[in-house]
């Protein structure tokens, strides 16, 4: 078996069967009336351990500090799966704490990795001005889209009320929190977007992998979408409605890795777009996102506001230019060879 085939195995058997293998385990609490909002979480982590796991199995020498991140990352993840299905059948578990220690401990491994090892694998903040730029686009495009849907279905005095001086506090504690839970975020996109889109793209082509990564990061969803995001009779709709919002924030997201050439960026959009959603939340109640009641009217205007305003973004250079287009992991890998010589010497 070939390097690149062992890789695609690692990822498919871990950042797809493993989350469906648990699909069944989230069919199996909610049907009990069991708390499984552990479950969807893990689900976050296996795109990124899978890579952790490639990384890490893919030669016998490398640079101390990268694989101490790595092993910090894939222990984290075990002790959280033990804890998802602990929680299952326990109270009270101490979750938030593992997640704030571990994300601490993993942010402090990745900053000691030498800055070109970090650059190599898109972990450096050497354009702080474009991921902050990025991020001030997708807030406003993000509240725009929500504006407008709220006046297609005929509820913007409602979407007004949500925005409240409390919620802002919200918003900016958003910030303060980011290095306690990024781990989740850093879940998805290490394996979203640094691996597999490159490796699409450069199978594919720029708009054709972007297309079919967004489908692959929306078909990953299935499971919460038949068991945890839906009420009853409402799968179908929820998988169509996550296809749209995986394409076209997929679409946003390569624009933004591309044009920031850091994988922080679409690290933090994802984590303010997954938890902005609390805004729209009475009582700022996490299970908003479970049980939702779909219409087809809804999921059309939710798809056709995502194309328009995150979708459009495939007319970007960053998204069609071969130019722009951000190395693979084996290609990181060869270039890797070449700059842990010098971090081994200097270690010794």
């Amino acid at each position: 078996m070939t390097q690149s085939k062992k890789q695609a195995l690692i990822f498919l058997l871990t950042a797809y069967l493993l989350p469906f293998l648990l699909g069944g385990l989230i069919y199996y609490g909610k049907s009990k009336g069991l708390d499984i909002s552990l479950l969807p979480a893990f689900q976050m982590l296996t795109p990124a351990l899978a890579v952790s796991l490639i990384i890490l199995n893919g030669r016998k020498e490398r640079n101390p500090k990268v694989k101490r991140a790595f092993l910090t990352y894939v222990f984290f993840t075990g002790l959280f799966l033990l804890a998802s299905i602990a929680s299952l059948f326990m109270k009270n578990l101490p979750q938030n704490v593992l997640v704030i220690v571990f994300s601490l401990a993993f942010l402090v491994a990745i900053v000691s990795i030498p800055k070109d090892l970090k650059k190599a694998y898109g972990l450096d903040l050497s354009h702080k001005k474009r991921i902050l730029g990025v991020l001030g686009i997708f807030l406003v495009l993000y509240f725009l889209r929500g504006a407008l849907g709220s006046l297609a279905e005929k509820n913007f005095q409602e979407f007004l009320t949500y925005l409240t001086w409390n919620k802002l506090v919200f918003v900016l504690a958003l910030v303060v929190n980011f290095p306690l839970s990024f781990i989740f975020f850093f879940g998805e996109e290490f394996g979203w977007r640094f691996y597999l889109q490159p490796l699409l793209q450069k199978k594919f082509g720029m708009v054709q992998g972007t297309l079919l990564l967004g489908l692959a990061w929306g078909i990953w969803h299935l499971p919460l979408n038949l068991f945890f995001y839906s009420a009853p009779g409402s799968g179908f709709m929820s998988l169509v409605n996550q296809l749209f919002v995986c394409v076209s924030y997929g679409i946003f997201f390569s624009f933004a890795y591309n044009y920031s050439k850091s994988i922080w960026t679409p690290v933090l959009l994802h984590y303010f777009n997954n938890n902005l959603i609390l805004l729209f939340s009475k009582n700022m109640d996490p299970s908003i996102i479970e049980n939702q009641v779909l219409t087809w009217p809804s999921v059309l205007v939710t798809g056709l506001l995502m194309l328009v305003f995150f979708g459009s973004f495939i007319l970007s250079p960053y998204n069609r230019k071969p130019l722009h287009r951000r190395p693979d992991l084996e290609e990181i890998q060869e270039e890797i060879e070449k700059l842990e010589v010098p971090h081994e010497n200097m270690e010794k």
